[in-house]
Parts: C-alpha cells; structure tokens; sequence
C-alpha cells in the first residue's frame, strides 16, 4: 500500500455525477485497488450529499478535508 490522491465518482440518484479529486487515499501497488479511512469516506459521502442538493448535471470538486 502507498498512500497517495485519488479521483472518486458517484452517480447521484438524480440522474447527476460529482467526481472528487485529490481524496487522500491508501493505494495497493500491484492492482491499483483504493482503500479510504473511515474519517476521508464520511466527508466524501457528505460532500456527495450536498452536490446532490445542489441539483447540476456534472460536477468536478476538489475534496475539502473537514
């Protein structure tokens, strides 16, 4: 594992995406596989959260740390 940023996306129930980068995540080095605290996967939900409230179709953010 090393740790590194990553990109994340969600396809929001609305029909919406949100794509976050720059999530500090623990990447496997052979797969690629990424692995997320349980703090960095709480505030990343949460941020999914309010980009869905703010109703766009496309949405590219840089993670905010809490």
């Amino acid at each position: 594992m090393k740790p590194g940023k990553v990109s994340v996306s969600f396809d929001l129930p609305g029909g919406g995406i949100v794509v976050f980068r720059d999530v500090p995540a623990n990447v496997c080095e052979q797969c690629g596989e990424k692995y997320f605290d349980s703090a960095t996967t709480g505030r990343v939900l949460q941020q999914a959260k309010e980009a869905e409230a703010a109703g766009e179709d496309v949405q590219v953010q840089r993670y905010a740390a809490a």
